[in-house]
């Protein structure tokens, strides 16, 4: 098919998409479960894995939208404190760094109570959320699933068109 033609194309050019490297991050993924991106043609699609649905979502309408990022990229926020935002966007013309951070358990007290704690060393590391206008450091944007796990992609599309192609 084509999309095995695009695969062995890439694999001899020496592009990673099976592992699930992404074009901007040499770094592997960490390890955890990952979801597989659906077959479909390799140009409307970015070669990586994410760890949930709700990040897929987020994924492809980033590379719907032309904005180019990097999968769980470490950000050291603290002296030894290595943080994996789940999308890292650098905007050259402007400067700013932004963070995405995807909430999928915050119904679970032990992840919302990790999240509030890491949320804190953003801030302490001069990134603060779009809400406020950024810091001087990076521009954090979260997102969250709703009770029963789902995303909203219209929120999304409308998340990046307000924040990062405004």
């Amino acid at each position: 098919t084509a999309v095995h033609k695009e695969k062995k194309k890439q694999k001899e050019k020496g592009d990673d998409y099976d592992r699930g490297s992404t074009p901007l991050n040499s770094n592997p993924p960490r390890s955890g479960s990952l979801s597989e991106r659906p077959t479909g043609s390799l140009s409307e699609r970015p070669p990586h894995l994410v760890r949930s649905k709700s990040e897929l979502v987020i994924a492809d309408k980033l590379h719907a939208r032309g904005i180019e990022y990097a999968y769980e990229q470490p950000v050291t926020l603290a002296p030894g404190r290595v943080r994996y935002p789940a999308f890292t966007i650098a905007d050259h013309a402007s400067g700013v760094t932004y963070y995405w951070e995807h909430l999928g358990l915050l119904e679970d007290p032990q992840y919302r109570s990790r999240w509030e704690r890491k949320r804190a060393e953003y801030h302490r590391a001069g990134i603060l959320g779009f809400e406020a206008g950024g810091g001087e450091n990076g521009t954090l944007i979260e997102t969250r699933d709703d009770r029963v796990g789902g995303l909203d992609a219209q929120h999304v599309a409308k998340l990046i068109d307000q924040i990062l192609l405004a």
